[in-house]
């Protein structure tokens, strides 16, 4: 060996010495005790320290306490599910860590642990001298798929960077959690709240990721790699659902009773067994839980369909504040509860009061929907209309009106959709009105075209049976009256008598006014006996429905059949008995100078001038006259 070769030898050795150094420091580095992070992370932990609070766990009885989730499926976030700072389809955690790194518990890209090194990274008994080049010797230069030691990622995590199998009680996942109702995790890196098991995918050249098996009660680990667009959390009604005791939901199977009795139209069982389901909800989610809030709004549909419109409009109104402060002003569920409140309003005959809150209801809807894509919008405009033709204020312009929110309603939904069938209804309905006083000339063509059309989609959508078919149907039956079709008049609406009487009860609102339209009928056929049945049958159950007491609905009744009594059989003295009771509640509840009150009095001076009472009746006339001129 010569002297000129000794110094080339002198540095191979020297060079396989630095890297038996290397090899050396990178295993003991690989110690469970060594700092180790994710290469180009910050000094912070990029867990939860271990003095953050614990995830937020679903209420002992699975109620979700947040806002009253949107949308009639009450979907919400699950309670202790949300990233803070990740939006939906944003997979990016909101610490600020990057996509391509893995979460703790797996490898970094590139990164190869010591005992999974490549080829090319030589174990200590594995290194060669004559393999050693001269830049891989200095261990400030290594490149970049030769982790640093402080920048390695152990195969045994930190305490505070545990895998599911090593979770500290703080950072589990609730048990209550489902594999697939986890985003990439329950909560991202970073967040206070707690970190999620997950099985991490490493990227592709790192070493295979930790097989951890959950810890007992923890939920299964999910794929969590950053590269997939998680979906978002689970709904909070899922969420309640799972939290709840195995065994069936008292309010759940409620509510499923319910809503079974409301699809076949027996309203007035279905509000019983609403009530029930709304009590029921309040003892399981609490009394302002999303599901009982949803419980109580369908109670209240339910009582204004069953015809209970005071106790309707009593009960939305001491449940709107409730609603608003836990959804929201502007929220679906708020606004089915206006709809509901001001049909009640409008069928307790308050007819301007009706029109006074649906102009407000369309004002304010149609300054938040400007475009009427909304279908709140278009019932709020359409109940105005309504209300305003029940006031007695519409216009020949109203009907094109109508025929606008039903083609804006049609363009934003589908022909046959329930609510486009009730705008329907009522622009038929307008028709008809726009054409009693011209009725042996007016074309009834187009009113008889939709009432028949939408009965044929109702009975296929609801089948024969269902009042909603019989309040289309009944639109046929009175055009017929008015061409003076009496028989088949007649037979439609004893078929609508039938289906109400079976479905809502023979007390219900909508049949004692079919009893009213019979009953005129038999008026105008001379059949004074089934005109008398029918308003006495009106009468009576007028006063059953409202608490065996008199009403305005009982009094209007009787109005009609002491007309009928003395049209059909000169019954005087019946027919003052009936105008009397009539007169002395409107005169009792309206005042003496209401103009119901003066009409029944006007009346009661006829009987008294047909009974010879001259006098007297000359008496009240002049009473009446008086209070008209004042």
């Amino acid at each position: 060996m010569t002297r000129k070769t000794l110094p080339v030898l002198q540095l191979c050795i020297l060079g396989s010495a630095a890297v038996l150094a290397l090899a050396l420091a990178l295993a003991l580095a690989a110690t469970p005790s060594a700092t180790a992070q994710v290469a180009g992370e910050p000094s912070a932990p990029v867990s939860a320290s271990p003095d953050s609070p614990p995830p937020p766990a679903p209420a002992p009885d699975g109620r979700d306490d947040g806002p009253f989730p949107p949308g009639p499926s009450q979907d919400g976030i699950a309670s202790g599910a949300e990233d803070e700072g990740q939006t939906e389809g944003d997979a990016t955690p909101a610490s600020g860590a990057k996509p391509a790194q893995a979460k703790p518990g797996g490898t970094a890209p590139d990164e190869a642990k010591p005992d999974e090194a490549k080829p090319d990274e030589a174990k200590p008994d594995e290194a060669k001298p004559d393999e050693a080049k001269p830049d891989e010797a200095k261990p400030d230069e290594a490149k970049p798929d030769e982790a640093k030691p402080d920048e390695m990622v152990p195969d045994e995590a930190k305490p505070d960077e545990m895998v599911p199998d090593e979770a500290k009680p703080d950072e589990m996942v609730p048990d209550e959690a489902k594999p697939d109702e986890a985003g990439v995790g329950a909560k991202a890196s970073g967040d206070a709240s707690g970190v999620a098991a997950v099985d991490a995918k490493p990227a592709e050249g790192a070493g295979p990721a930790v097989d951890a098996k959950p810890a007992e009660g923890a939920a299964p680990a999910v794929d969590a790699n950053p590269a997939k667009v998680s979906k978002p959390p689970a709904a909070a009604a899922d969420a309640e659902a799972a939290a709840q005791p195995s065994g069936p939901s008292p309010a759940g199977a409620l509510q499923t009773e319910a809503e079974a009795l409301y699809r076949k139209g027996l309203y007035p069982a279905a509000k019983d067994k609403a009530k029930e389901w709304a009590d029921a909800a309040a003892k399981e989610f609490g009394p302002e839980g999303p599901k009982t809030l949803a419980a109580r709004v369908a109670y209240a549909r339910a009582l204004s369909k069953a015809g209970y419109f005071p106790e309707a409009e009593a009960y939305a109104r001491e449940l709107e504040p409730t609603l608003k402060k836990a959804s929201g002003e502007v929220s679906p569920e708020v606004m089915a509860l206006e709809d509901i409140l001001g049909y009640a309003i409008l069928y307790q005959d308050k007819e301007e009061d009706a029109f006074r809150y649906f102009t407000k209801l369309d004002d304010q809807r149609k300054a938040l929907f400007p475009h009427k894509d909304n279908e709140e919008a278009f019932i709020a405009a359409r109940a105005r209309l309504q209300a305003k033709r029940a006031a007695g204020h519409s216009e020949p312009s109203d009907i094109q009106a109508m025929r606008d929110v039903l083609a804006a309603q049609v363009a934003f939904t589908f022909e046959n959709e329930p609510e486009v069938l009730e705008t329907r209804l009522q622009l038929a309905s307008s028709l008809y009105e726009s054409g009693v006083p011209d009725a042996e000339t007016f074309d009834f063509s187009e009113v008889t075209a939709i009432s028949d059309a939408v009965t044929k989609v109702r009975i296929e959508m609801y089948g024969p049976e269902h009042p909603d078919v019989s309040e289309a149907m009944a639109l046929s039956g009175f055009v017929m009256q008015l061409k003076g079709e009496l028989p088949k008049s007649r037979e439609v609406l004893e078929k609508v008598m039938a289906i109400e009487g079976a479905t809502l009860g023979p007390d219900h609102p909508w049949s004692v006014n079919t009893y009213m339209s019979l009953a005129w009928l038999g008026m105008r056929e001379k059949n004074y006996e089934s005109a008398r049945s029918m308003y006495r049958r009106a009468v009576d159950a007028r006063i059953r429905f409202y608490g065996n007491a008199e009403n305005a609905k009982s009094c209007e009744a009787r109005m009609m059949l002491a007309r009928a009594l003395v049209e059909g059989f000169k019954d005087y003295v019946g027919a003052q008995t009936e105008l009397e009771i009539a007169y002395s509640w409107r005169e009792e509840h309206l005042g003496a100078e209401h103009p119901e009150t003066l009409r029944a009095l006007t009346e009661v001076a006829g009987m008294q001038e047909h009974l010879g009472n001259f006098e007297s009746a000359r008496t009240v006339f002049d009473r009446v006259l008086k209070s008209r001129m004042a």
